[in-house]
């Protein structure tokens, strides 16, 4: 439904495809982190920085909810990002409270945080809404500190803040998200088992896609997915179940059986892309750039103007990225994200995206195929098939 302050005729809002099934919303660009990795542009300062509003997020949760204009008909998935999103914790609270109340099938929230500022109360309060939080930690102390720093004070210790605020949390609903970098590796499987060890049941794992990986990095890479593909079907044998979940799993085998129907994963792309200034995107891949710079010529309408979604513009850029990406072999080849967003981003910078998307064709291959050869080990264990097998394949791109 368009927001009760806007004047539009119902009969003028689009309707968007029937497989659009995730928003991602980007609550703030602020973060106390200076992290080189981000797959978007923060802000340190107040100068630029930009944050979400309720009079942006109730329209735009009602038009994703809304089966007429975003007609997906299962559960839908609402993503919370940042920044650092617990910034806006009021804000993300105050949206789980108005979706529960209002619709009767409410989505499944994910919250994305650097665990710095998190609170038990704000876990607690959280989970009341069938929210998993999902915790970004990037290895043990060695290789989380070495990528993750805080922005005012880079000689404090990322990792014992946030191991700090762990202790005493319930871990139930909650995750860890490792992003592997070259220079994080070494010891990673160990700090794996230790977030296990802490409670935590999903321990997720991407590469670090901006990063130009070189031969001998692809190189450790591959040892890395050995070591932990030994780790993860050792411990399942021996304790006749999957010691924790692991989506990019599901993401490998997704990946697999589209290629073998010479389909492509990302073709379809699941999730609609709302900034923390109020706009929707026809890609997340320009929030590599500061809002500044995108804001008037990628949008593809603001919720709050009652005009829903431009979803023709949105897959006329869809439709434009896709020509091109096809040229590359990205249609062919194994991904670990969609490759649109390189498109975007370089083609804001006045860059051809063809070299970062070779580089994802050479280390997304050794990732996820490493993946796949583990599933073929396990497949006849009855806790990853009822984990991975056996449902129905649904992965966002």
């Amino acid at each position: 439904m368009p927001h009760p302050d806007a004047t539009v005729d119902q009969k003028s809002l689009q309707k968007g495809p029937d497989y659009v099934r995730a928003l991602e919303v980007f609550v703030t660009n602020q973060c106390n982190m200076g992290c080189s990795n981000c797959c978007v542009a923060t802000s340190e300062g107040a100068s630029d920085a930009v944050s979400l509003t309720w009079k942006d997020l109730q329209p735009a949760l009602d038009i994703f909810m809304d089966d007429g204009q975003t007609p997906y008909k299962g559960q839908k998935t609402l993503v919370y990002a940042g920044g650092e999103s617990l910034i806006e914790y009021p804000l993300i609270l105050k949206s789980l409270e108005y979706l529960h109340g209002k619709f009767p099938m409410p989505p499944h929230v994910e919250v994305y945080t650097n665990g710095s500022m998190i609170t038990k109360e704000m876990v607690t309060n959280l989970q009341k809404y069938d929210t998993t939080i999902i915790f970004s930690l990037d290895g043990g102390k060695e290789g989380n500190d070495l990528y993750r720093t805080f922005s005012c004070a880079p000689e404090k210790s990322v990792w014992d803040e946030v191991m700090k605020r762990l202790d005493g949390i319930p871990k139930e609903g909650c995750a860890t998200n490792t992003i592997m970098h070259p220079g994080n590796m070494k010891g990673l499987v160990e700090a794996m088992d230790y977030f296990n060890k802490l409670g935590f049941t999903q321990i997720d794992m991407w590469l670090d896609y901006l990063h130009l990986w070189t031969p001998f990095e692809v190189a450790a890479l591959e040892d890395f997915m050995k070591e932990f593909n030994a780790y993860y079907i050792k411990r399942t044998r021996e304790e006749g179940k999957i010691p924790f979940n692991v989506p990019m799993i599901n993401h490998a085998l997704y990946n697999g059986s589209e290629l073998a129907k010479g389909r492509t994963w990302w073709k379809d792309c699941f999730r609609l892309v709302l900034g923390a200034d109020g706009n929707f995107y026809d890609c997340e891949g320009a929030l590599l750039l500061p809002y500044q710079r995108i804001a008037d010529s990628n949008n593809v309408n603001k919720p709050s103007d009652g005009k829903g979604v431009d979803w023709a513009a949105r897959q006329a850029y869809m439709d434009e990225a896709d020509i091109y990406m096809e040229t590359l072999g990205a249609d062919a080849d194994w991904q670990d994200v969609c490759p649109r967003m390189y498109y975007k981003a370089m083609g804001l910078m006045g860059q051809d995206s063809r070299h970062m998307v070779e580089n994802l064709h050479r280390t997304s291959r050794a990732f996820l195929m490493a993946l796949v050869e583990l599933a073929e080990e396990l497949k006849d264990n009855e806790s990853f098939k009822q984990t991975y097998l056996k449902k129905v394949l649904d992965t966002p791109g």
